[in-house]
Order: C-alpha cells, then sequence, then structure tokens
C-alpha cells in the first residue's frame, strides 16, 4: 500500500530533527545569439513568408537530412524578435516537448509564435502526429497565453509548404481548446 505523505511528514521542523544545510545553484538563464537568418524582413504578414524562414533557418543551420523543429517568435506586430531550432531529429522524425518549445518565447516574451518543421522526404503533407502536437502545443500555449499563429511544414528542397493556418487547422484547434476551456470552467464553477 502506498503511503500518503501530509504537509507535516514531508516538511519537517527543526523540533524534529537537527538542521541539515546543503549548498544548491543558484542559475541565470540567459538567450545566446548564434546567427543571424536573412529574410526580407518585417512582420511575418502571410504563411508563404514564414515558411520561406523556416525553410532558410534549417537550409543555414541545420542538415536538411533531417527533421528540425524551428519555432519563430513573434512580437505583438508580428514582426520576428527571434528564431530557435528547438529539436533535430531524424529523417522521420524529431522529438519535441511543450517545455523546450516555449521556453525560447518565454525568455524572450513574445506575443506569439510560428511553429515549424521539415519533412525531408519532401511531402509536406501532415502525419497524425503532426496534428496531434499542433493541437497538445496550442493547449498549453493557450495557458501560456502565447499565441499559436501557424505550424508550417516545409520541404527542403522546393517551395512547397503545408501551412495549418492556410488549411483551417488552426482555427478547428483553437475552437476545441476554447470548448474543453469551457467545459473545466463550468466543472469548477
Amino acid at each position: 500500500m502506498n503511503k500518503v505523505h501530509t504537509q507535516k511528514s514531508l516538511f519537517k521542523t527543526q523540533n524534529d530533527e537537527k538542521l541539515n544545510y546543503r549548498s544548491v545553484f543558484a542559475y541565470r538563464v540567459s538567450m545566446v545569439k548564434e546567427k543571424k537568418i536573412k529574410f526580407d524582413g518585417g512582420e511575418v504578414s502571410n504563411q508563404r513568408k514564414a515558411a520561406e524562414v523556416i525553410r532558410n533557418t534549417i537550409n543555414t543551420l541545420g542538415q536538411n537530412d533531417r527533421e528540425h523543429f524551428v519555432v519563430l517568435m513573434l512580437n505583438v506586430k508580428t514582426q520576428i524578435i527571434g528564431i530557435n531550432i528547438v529539436s533535430v531529429g531524424s529523417a522521420s522524425s524529431a522529438q519535441i516537448k511543450p517545455v523546450e518549445t516555449f521556453k525560447p518565447a518565454i525568455m524572450m516574451s513574445a506575443a506569439g509564435i510560428v511553429m515549424g518543421h521539415n519533412h525531408p522526404s519532401g511531402n509536406t503533407e501532415p502525419s497524425e502526429q503532426d496534428r496531434a502536437v499542433t493541437q497538445r502545443f496550442a493547449a498549453a500555449a493557450e495557458l501560456l497565453q502565447i499565441q499559436v499563429h501557424d505550424h508550417i511544414i516545409v520541404s527542403s528542397d522546393s517551395s512547397n509548404f503545408y501551412s495549418f493556418s492556410e488549411h483551417g487547422d488552426m482555427r478547428m484547434i483553437r475552437e476545441n481548446i476554447r470548448n474543453t476551456m469551457k467545459n473545466l470552467n463550468s466543472m469548477n464553477a
């Protein structure tokens, strides 16, 4: 049988035992500028421009024979304020977690992000896993109050891309999240 810990058993007082002091490191987290990625500047006004920046990032900093997951961090005017390659994987997948995806966005106080990744095969159609990741990460972003504008899948060797926003998927995902949040709020009321 599992022992249930109470607050008293977890946090002992001085009367319970002698205090045992130890050292713990204090950390400072900072962003490091690596390299400039050229694009025609300004705001991310359309999916094609975002796809171009994602593709250029992978082709400049990565290896286009492997899947890369990239985040474009945006200010309130949808201008790119930073780019981060979150993960580099194999020819068919890249392991990603929300904490790794949103850490640079939080550190840069980004108002929104565009997620993107490449399919080395050249086929830009989203897999079921791509759809599930988009849903899960958009839900996490909702709690962080960071808007996920799009998830774009690019081909490294052509101008082909798939935009979840352009195909109406982001709208459906946002509606699902809103409905889920309403249901949770009504359960807690």
